[in-house]
């Protein structure tokens, strides 16, 4: 580039002393000393390790001082190095976009400092944009931060304090059912809301305890799932780092079968096996990595790397060694899905297909976990099933939580997933308008988060009366009818569909002709 298009960074970093120039992406340099960022950061000492450019070459000095190109942008940079720089005062952080380049910089270069700074002066930021804050805070675990932007949104987005349709909502305490337009309604409005705004890497479970917050104004943890909040789906499971003696295979069989093949993992365990087993299992990719002249260890067997982690790699073994199924106690979707999608990649398809089998086996129960474990592997078919099985069992999302929400539930699936359930419940309650025209209709259209299109908490008393009389039932107006219609009316009006058939397959029409768009 010409050299009247680079400009020269502000004091104190145009000494024309300096040892070294940083260029950025936006062509500014920065003349710096070279001694100062070698205790800074370990990252430029490692660059500075590396052999020097040639001083003939216009583009990799300037005035014979070395120019290192960088990604970063002069604000940033600018930013870093009066950190890295003995100057009195730290400067302040303008935006809540701005602390993110800088953090993302400060990563790449290891500079801790730059870090803890960033960490404790970002909560003050969010005034001005407090969902980004909220992405942000909960990308790098700050938990005070996520909680400071909840807050600020809470006070502009929430619902009035009593949830219309609910008179046990007060305080910020979830008293309620949850049944109500103000959880499904609202909560489908906040997260269409949100999608558009929030970064792509924030977990579903990020947004739904933020809408949740919002909504019933209670969470004890914002970036990660709290286990008093979900007693019933958080069960923290510990993996331990599968070692060098994986009991697959066991200490007999290498004793009366001595391995002729070890699987490095990326973490540099190391797991004797044998070519005929994983030949057996399909696993040739793996096999045919042993050739001349490859790594071997001390008993000369020839080793094979494997980019995955000694977790996969022993439960992708132990696999190999039991004919595909295992069987444990616990079911660690994560882990079993990064399984599938190895055995995938070394083309190993029947025992792809049996740990596809078995997991989905494992978790049928939970229609929740089933959707965001098949999407995440794209397993298209399964996913729409388990979106029926939500659609169809009026789980209520607002109020639902499964852990594969944070560790395989991206945003674009938990979005795509509330629309699916949202045309389900137009569909039904285009079939109750049918039985009751005097229902109220919405005055925004067919708009998919409009809240007057939630889940009915009551089937209207109408519809219950006009059923039990097509069906045939005398007593309709008997106080015990009355007396099971005011305890559950969602289940006493199913129960009432199932047994009026033609509303019955109304529904189930409705339905069928609803798709998941993937």
């Amino acid at each position: 580039m010409p050299e009247h298009q680079i400009k020269t960074a502000a004091a104190p970093f145009d000494n024309a002393s300096a040892t070294v120039v940083l260029r950025t992406c936006d062509n500014v340099d920065f003349h710096v000393f070279r001694e100062i960022l070698l205790v800074a950061s370990p990252v430029f000492a490692t660059i500075f390790s590396l052999p020097s450019p040639n001083s003939d070459n216009d583009a990799d000095s300037k005035d014979g001082v070395p120019v290192i190109p960088i990604s970063e942008d002069q604000e940033t940079m600018d930013y870093i190095l009066r950190l890295c720089y003995p100057l009195p005062g730290p400067p302040k952080l303008t935006s809540v976009s701005v602390a993110e380049k800088v953090f993302e910089a400060a990563m790449k270069y290891e500079i801790q400092k730059v870090l803890g700074i960033v960490e404790n002066e970002v909560t003050s930021l969010g005034s001005a944009d407090p969902l980004r804050l909220y992405s942000f805070s909960c990308r790098i675990f700050l938990e005070r931060g996520a909680q400071r932007a909840a807050e600020l949104l809470r006070e502009k987005y929430r619902p009035s304090d009593k949830c219309p349709g609910c008179t046990t909502y007060s305080s910020g305490k979830k008293t309620c059912r949850g049944d109500h337009p103000v959880t499904d309604g609202h909560f489908c409005t906040l997260a269409e809301t949100f999608y558009a705004k929030c970064p792509s890497d924030l977990s579903a479970g990020c947004l739904f305890r933020l809408i949740r917050f919002i909504c019933f104004g209670t969470a004890s943890s914002f970036y990660k799932p709290d286990e008093s909040d979900f007693p019933d789906v958080m069960k923290p499971k510990s993996l331990k780092k599968t070692s060098s003696h994986s009991s697959y295979p066991d200490a007999t069989l290498l004793e009366h079968h001595p391995p002729d093949i070890i699987l490095r993992s990326s973490d540099m365990v190391d797991f004797p096996a044998h070519k005929l087993v994983l030949r057996v299992a399909s696993a040739y990719d793996i096999v045919d990595r042993c050739v001349a002249g490859g790594p071997l260890s001390s008993d000369g067997i020839p080793i094979v790397d494997l980019a995955e982690s000694s977790i996969i790699v022993g439960a992708l073994l132990e696999r190999c060694y039991a004919g595909g199924e295992v069987s444990t106690r616990a079911v660690d979707t994560n882990k079993e899905t990064q399984v599938w999608r190895a055995a995938r990649k070394y083309k190993m398809r029947r025992l792809a297909e049996a740990v596809k089998s078995q997991l989905l086996s494992r978790i049928r129960t939970s229609p929740l976990k089933t959707y965001f474990t098949a999407v995440s592997c794209h397993w298209q078919i399964e996913a729409e099933e388990a979106a029926r099985d939500i659609a169809s069992q009026e789980i209520c999302l607002s109020t639902s939580y499964v852990t594969e929400m944070d560790g395989m539930g991206t945003l674009d699936a938990y979005r795509k997933l509330l629309r699916f359930c949202h045309k389900v419940s137009h569909s039904q309650y285009q079939v109750l308008q049918a039985l009751s025209p005097d229902m109220p209709k919405s005055e925004q259209g067919d708009s998919w988060y409009d809240p007057a299109f939630s889940r009915p908490s009551k089937i209207p008393v109408g519809i219950i009366l006009r059923l039990l009389k097509d069906l045939g039932q005398s007593s309709y107006h008997s106080k015990f009818v009355r007396q099971e219609y005011d305890t559950n009316p969602m289940a006493f009006g199913r129960e009432l569909f199932s047994r009026y058939t033609p509303v019955e397959q109304q529904l189930l029409d409705g339905l069928s002709k609803i798709t998941l768009e993937l």
